[in-house]
């Protein structure tokens, strides 16, 4: 019996990362930082452990067409851990490529994999929850 409620847990909580994964692909044109906080809080049933970091990685190849081809990561960390983390372009777009480069290469339980092989959504590391 003690194992049914293992996978209980696990489902439980793959179904709520599945949900996450639904908000961010319905506000895959504008991600805020603070508003991913809020779903990560509520959805994942996390408290005020939460600290959301963005850091912004400069890329001037733009610049000689006028453009801002920056990339900007948004990262949870809970109690100083990388919880959550995700890329986006400067006006907030979710950024599939970059998502995929970054994540791709980490073992299966520190992302969340796009459906049918299709790569990381974004980095979750479920050790934390």
């Amino acid at each position: 019996m003690h194992h049914l409620k293992l996978f209980e847990n696990f489902t439980d909580l793959e179904t709520k990362i599945e949900s996450l994964n639904d908000w961010i692909e319905a506000n895959s044109d504008h991600i805020d930082a603070n508003s991913l906080l809020g779903e990560v809080k509520t959805l994942l049933g996390l408290d005020d452990q939460l600290v959301v970091i963005e850091k912004v990685q400069k890329d001037p190849s733009g610049d000689e067409y006028g453009e801002d081809w920056s990339k900007k990561q948004i990262t949870i960390t809970q109690n100083g851990r990388d919880l959550i983390s995700i890329w986006i372009s400067p006006d907030g777009r979710y950024d599939y490529g970059k998502n995929t480069i970054e994540f791709g290469d980490l073992p299966k339980n520190k992302i969340k994999e796009a459906p049918f092989g299709g790569g990381a959504r974004f980095f979750i590391d479920r050790s934390l929850l």
